[in-house]
């Protein structure tokens, strides 16, 4: 069961679940598939001990270092509920940030010209007065996520998110 799911409350249903868009997943995948052929070729060119010690210990620096990439991705969960926006990160350690739903001011979205091309971008959630703002970076889908935000804002009787477009840069 999720983080969100167990800490949802009683009267609490989620109403969005964003993922982050999987060119991230694919690009940490070809890294690892690129530095295991480095190893394997190191080891096949230059025959020995000393290359074969050197092929295995590339592959497990290549292991570790994707991994390190790519547990941060597996163990991020975001959703959106009626009552609040929640981001989750870590499994060993744990760091959330939820934000309510009632208490944002406004919703941004940032994406580059690839990110408009395969749909991914970063939605930032702005809180009234000193709240913190919640960043999701990488969404895959955020014009959808940002229209469910609004649409939960207006159900809970919120002010709608201000437009970007009508906003000076």
């Amino acid at each position: 069961m999720s983080y969100i799911d167990q800490t949802l409350g009683r009267n609490e249903r989620v109403l969005y679940r964003a993922r982050i868009h999987r060119l991230f997943y694919i690009r940490i995948w070809v890294l690892f598939i690129i530095m295991t052929a480095a190893a394997c070729w190191l080891a096949y060119a230059y025959p020995g001990q000393i290359s074969v010690l050197s092929s295995i210990i590339l592959f497990a620096v290549s292991v570790i270092f994707c991994l390190n990439l790519i547990v941060p991705l597996w163990t991020l969960e975001i959703a959106l509920t009626n009552l609040r926006v929640v981001r989750k990160q870590g499994f060993l350690t744990r760091r959330t940030h939820d934000l309510a739903v009632s208490a944002i001011e406004e919703v941004n979205l940032r994406q580059s010209l690839l990110g408009r091309i395969l749909n991914y971008g970063t939605i930032i959630v702005r809180g009234i007065g000193d709240a913190e703002d919640l960043v999701l970076a990488r969404v895959s889908e955020p014009l959808s996520f940002r229209k469910e935000i609004a649409s939960a804002m207006q159900s809970s009787g919120a002010v709608a998110p201000k437009s970007p477009a009508n906003r000076l840069p």
